[in-house]
This record gives structure tokens, sequence and C-alpha cells, in this order.
């Protein structure tokens, strides 16, 4: 099953299982890092439903959200309309973003840059964003440790049951390769 595929019935409960997610800090780094985030242009990569995205918008940033699935940004559509909020959703890979330097920041948030499948989609994946980021513009993003996936989620299955969403999260080892390519 492909990443796009998974999230088909994952974006109905998404939001219920992030609660724990940090996005009001996500908000406050960026917006420290760019001296604001007022009239700044962000793009929200790998949005999800976005709940990050409407809160750089009510931040007052002008905010454009990618994302590989299509019903993740159904859901982050509808939110945004439900605020009032001009945001917009594109469906897209992040491995695709191509452009003009038009953005102040992007933003990978939720350890998303590690569903990409290997280094090179990850090197595409920079290089696209920094051909859209201003000079000087901010890219902040997050990963999951070595330790995390080597060792933590090795020790699964991790369950969640709270009498409505249920689940079984296995992970599987994948190939290592270490080695270093310019960008």
């Amino acid at each position: 099953m492909s990443n796009k595929e998974a999230y088909t019935n994952f974006a109905l409960v998404y939001d219920e299982l992030m609660t724990d997610i940090p996005y009001d800090a996500y908000v406050e780094l960026l917006s420290l890092s760019l001296d604001g985030l007022k009239n700044r242009r962000i793009i929200d990569i790998g949005c999800g439903t976005g709940l990050l995205s409407v809160k750089l918008a009510k931040a007052g940033a002008d905010v454009t959200g990618i994302d590989l699935s299509a019903d993740m940004l159904e859901v982050a559509k509808k939110r945004a309309n439900a605020l009032s909020m001009p945001i917009q959703f594109i469906e897209q890979p992040m491995q695709e973003i191509e452009g003009t330097p038009e953005y102040d920041g992007a933003v990978i948030a939720i350890d998303s840059l590690n569903y990409l499948p290997d280094r090179e989609s990850v090197l595409q994946t920079f290089k696209g964003i920094h051909s859209i980021l201003k000079n000087g513009g901010l890219l902040m993003f997050d990963v999951h440790s070595t330790f995390k996936t080597d060792v933590i989620f090795m020790e699964g299955p991790f369950t969640f049951d709270n009498e409505r969403i249920a689940y079984i999260w296995e992970t599987e080892e994948g190939i290592r390769s270490i080695r270093s390519t310019p960008i």
C-alpha cells in the first residue's frame, strides 16, 4: 500500500489521533525565525488536514498547503472554509515542488519528511523547496531520530483504542544506506 492510499481512510480520524502535536510551537518557532508571520508567504508541506495551515493563517501568514492525499486535503479545505481562511491547498508530492522564489518560509512538520521512500526523494524535495524560497528564506522541518526508528519503533507493535478508533501500528525494518551527496 502506498503512502497516498494509506491516508484515504485515515483522513477521517487523523485529528483525533494527533491531539499531542505541538502545533502552536511550530507557529511560534516560525514566527520567531521570520520576525513575525504577518504578510509572510508560508508553504506548509505535508499539510494533512490543515491544522497547522489554519494556525499560520490566523497568525497573519499567507499560506499554501500541499499534501499527497486528496482525502486529507478535503478535510483541510473544509476546515479553512468553515473559518473563512483564504488558504490555497494543492495535491502534490513534496518531491515535485518547483517554481520561482516566492515564499518566505517552508515547513515540513510532524515528521512528514520521514515518509519519503529514499535519499534521492529527500534531496529532490530540498532542491525544490530551495527553488521556491526567497533569498534568505527559511525551511523548518523535523524528523524522527535514528534511535527512534531503529530502536523504539522496532519494539512495537504499538496499539491504540479509545472505543471509537482502534489501530495496531507495526514497523518493518528498512534498508539503511549512508553516503554523502552534496545538494
